[in-house]
């Protein structure tokens, strides 16, 4: 695939940007002499003017870049505001002042003085110093646009990182990697290595395939720049990613050895001097793990992030693993398979499972699934704190979901925590008759201040076992005319209906009013009428509308309401 346009054309401008801006910078600082501090003051004034407007220009040249890209990749995702282009400048991008930063190149030559340099050599050294700063200091402003940018985007999760050619060993192997929209930017000075928004990735493509990099450089230079040794064992098959690591690491040791095929015992000068030919060498490095199989972008060492999941333990927790193989190969994953979830995605339904279960059983949960140590251990019965507990982990889960990922909101929207298709309409357009109990119930009370509002006790009589307005939809009432609930739904899961039919209006910072709220919760259409009382607002009624397992009393019996098609296409 060839590399992206909008990525090469940005590419190209921040190093127009960037080498204008050095070899001014480095033209300036050759009028140093070596009066340092005093040649400074004269020409400190030009050089920070120089890269102050460099990095204007490079925020100006950003603004832009991450919605070229996604227009470009076909993906779409809304910016939440408009970025502010002057935040950007008001320090560099480590948080120094700039003029600070630059003015280290002063005190990067007195060091060398101090050392026995003399007065030129240390200008010099300086001056290659200050030019790597500016370069670097360029970048990361340029970075921290894009990186602000598909932070705000919410259907963004992630990056690519990308290569900009020619790249250090360590570029090379991230290249293509996959890291989440809140994990810093991993460069080294100089670095100019770029992010692409969302998960798109150019396969095959050298700035992202670590392979193709490699192979794409003769042998001189495959040499030169990698070593000759590990230039030689990547041409013999050799892991890059393994080799890059152990140059700068070392061998492992015999744990790492042990749990990831990590060679603990011989280097590869060792194999190259011992082994006779090519032969033996390949077969010492598939002993000694530096061969680790295929030569595909992203490796294929055991326990990686490409692996089996948080819960496959690296291959060794065959239920988890084979769930993760599964997926991979289908392209498809059941969205309730803990093996498979992200952690954002397990908190959240670790959090209500808890929290179910212990509704269920009346016992505090021993852990998520059933367990062989519960054979042999009594039950604990959960006490009032307890479950509490267990309530406030699940609402901090649900108070996430404003800025969730979209894998977390269609979990809690498959769970019934977060209703999806949810309208308000004003409350004249309800239906004649919802019952409800008048003016002499008090207003109700909000969900723990987060704006939800749940019915008072009175309402739970009158939305479940029914009164003389009307009412009784808990099943099995066999109120006429009335729809019920689902034989499954008890008092609880009517409880967390109600605040999810609320939620996507808190999650946009809409308050709560009088009106009729509306969503699917578990596939039930559940409807919520919220009145204006004397002192405040209520819950006035709540009932399903159809869905599965909603019945509506007649006179002759109960008829089935199931979705409408168009509910189930929503």
């Amino acid at each position: 695939m060839q590399p992206l346009r909008s990525s090469l054309s940005y590419y190209e401008a921040q190093q127009a940007i960037a080498v204008s801006a050095a070899l001014t910078v480095r033209k300036m600082f050759g009028r140093m002499s070596n009066e340092f501090d005093s040649s400074w003051a004269k020409v400190a004034p030009t050089i920070l003017e120089t890269v102050n407007l460099a990095r204007a220009a490079a925020v100006t040249t950003s603004l832009d870049q991450t919605a070229a890209v996604l227009a470009e990749t076909g993906q779409a995702a809304a910016p939440f505001g408009t970025l502010n282009p002057q935040r950007f400048l008001v320090a560099a991008p480590n948080g120094q002042p700039v003029a600070d930063v630059l003015g280290g190149a002063v005190t990067h030559a007195k060091v060398a003085v101090r050392d026995g340099a003399s007065s030129a050599i240390a200008l010099e050294n300086s001056s290659k110093w200050l030019t790597g700063v500016v370069l670097t200091m360029l970048a990361d402003t340029g970075r921290s646009v894009v990186g602000a940018d598909i932070a705000q985007r919410k259907s963004i999760t992630g990056y690519v990182r990308m290569l900009n050619a020619p790249s250090c060993p360590r570029c090379v192997i991230l290249a293509g990697k996959w890291f989440r929209w809140n994990e810093g930017f991993q460069r080294h000075p100089r670095c100019d290595c770029r992010h692409i928004p969302g998960s798109e990735d150019a396969t095959g493509d050298l700035r992202t395939d670590p392979y193709e990099y490699f192979f794409s450089q003769s042998e001189a230079e495959q040499d030169r720049v990698w070593g000759r040794v590990n230039a030689r064992a990547v041409r013999d098959g050799g892991d890059i990613y393994r080799i890059v690591n152990l140059e700068a690491r070392g061998l492992g040791t015999a744990k790492s050895a042990a749990r990831y095929g990590t060679p603990s015992r011989t280097t590869l000068d060792d194999i190259y001097r011992t082994a006779g030919n090519r032969t033996n060498a390949i077969r010492m490095m598939e002993q000694e793990g530096f061969i680790t199989g295929p030569q595909v972008r992203g490796g294929n060492v055991i326990g990686q992030r490409e692996g089996f999941g948080a819960l496959g333990r690296g291959g060794r927790a065959r239920a988890a693993s084979e769930a993760v193989l599964e997926a991979r190969a289908t392209g498809m994953r059941d969205p309730l398979n803990r093996y498979t979830m992200t952690e954002g995605e397990r908190r959240l339904f670790d959090a209500k499972y808890r929290l179910d279960e212990a509704r269920r059983t009346g016992n505090l949960p021993r852990s998520i699934g059933t367990n062989a140590a519960d054979l042999y251990t009594r039950p604990q019965p959960i006490t009032a704190a307890e479950m509490r507990t267990l309530e406030d982990a699940l609402r901090n889960e649900v108070d996430k979901l404003g800025d969730a990922p979209d894998q977390v909101r269609r979990l809690a929207e498959d769970l019934g925590l977060f209703a999806r298709n949810v309208t308000r309409k004003p409350l004249r357009d309800a239906v004649a008759g919802v019952g409800g109990s008048g003016g002499r119930i008090p207003p109700v009370n909000r969900v723990g201040g987060s704006g939800e509002f749940e019915p008072d006790e009175n309402t739970w009589v009158h939305i479940l076992m029914g009164d003389d307005k009307g009412g009784g939809h808990l099943s099995g009432r066999a109120m006429p005319g009335k729809t019920e609930f689902p034989a499954s739904w008890t008092k609880a899961t009517i409880a967390d209906a109600i605040q999810a039919v609320q939620r996507p209006f808190i999650a946009r910072g809409e308050a709560i009013t009088a009106g009729v709220y509306e969503g699917i919760v578990s596939n039930v259409v559940v409807r919520v009428v919220i009145k204006e009382a004397p002192t405040g607002i209520r819950i006035d009624a709540v009932y399903p509308l159809r869905g599965d397992g909603v019945i509506r009393n007649t006179p002759t019996g109960a008829d089935s309401v199931p979705l409408w098609s168009k509910d189930r296409r929503e």
